[in-house]
């Protein structure tokens, strides 16, 4: 009996209509949420695919360290001079005398003649007129704001000092018992005093012989 009615029809009709009825319960429960057994979750494959993924943090993490700069080579070392405290002090020399032969130029083109002078003048000196902080006349405050002092500082006229000394056509200003002439005329065009072995400075055409 069975066997016929498996084979008859009806049954057929009736295994369509069933076959069906369970397509409609599975649509049905697919849009309500629900999904058949033995279906994979939306979250196992967000988290299998979560595991599977280098995330940029790890990616960072993991490169290779950029490398910095490279590190700040070291200055070539400075020769020390024998004497620091005569090369700065030739230094200054040769930037006083500079500023003192520009102002008396200044002067000349203001007044027409170079500021005249007692014979040599200085700040101070055992054989010429010492004049303190004026020691050229006229160049002061307008020319020049201060005449400047040898870096000796020295009180006495038989140490190194600033002379001058001019007719009013011509000059020669000097940086007197110096002795360090070598190290100025190295680095500016100043002139050894042919006729004093230890001045060194500045003078026009017609002064070379004061």
């Amino acid at each position: 009996m069975l066997v016929e009615f498996l084979s008859s029809e009806t049954a057929a009709y009736a295994g369509g209509g069933a076959a069906a009825f369970g397509l409609v319960l599975f649509l049905v429960s697919f849009i309500g949420g629900k999904r058949p057994a033995g279906a994979v979750k939306d979250d196992q494959i967000d988290r299998s695919s979560a595991s599977n993924t280098i995330s940029e943090t790890d990616f960072l993490s993991a490169a290779p360290p950029t490398p910095g700069p490279p590190p700040p080579v070291a200055p070539e070392p400075i020769a020390a001079a024998t004497s620091p405290v005569s090369r700065s002090a030739t230094a200054q020399r040769v930037f006083d005398l500079t500023e003192i032969r520009s102002a008396l130029e200044v002067y000349r083109s203001a007044n027409g003649a170079y500021p005249k002078s007692n014979g040599w003048q200085g700040y101070g000196s055992a054989y010429c007129a010492t004049l303190g902080d004026k020691w050229i006349r006229g160049l002061v405050p307008d020319f020049i704001a201060a005449l400047p002092r040898d870096p000796s500082r020295s009180e006495h006229g038989d140490k190194s000092q600033y002379l001058y000394f001019s007719d009013g056509a011509n000059f020669k200003l000097l940086a007197h018992e110096t002795d360090d002439y070598d190290p100025a005329g190295a680095v500016s065009d100043v002139e050894p005093d042919p006729l004093r072995p230890n001045d060194f400075g500045y003078w026009t055409e017609g002064g070379v012989s004061f």
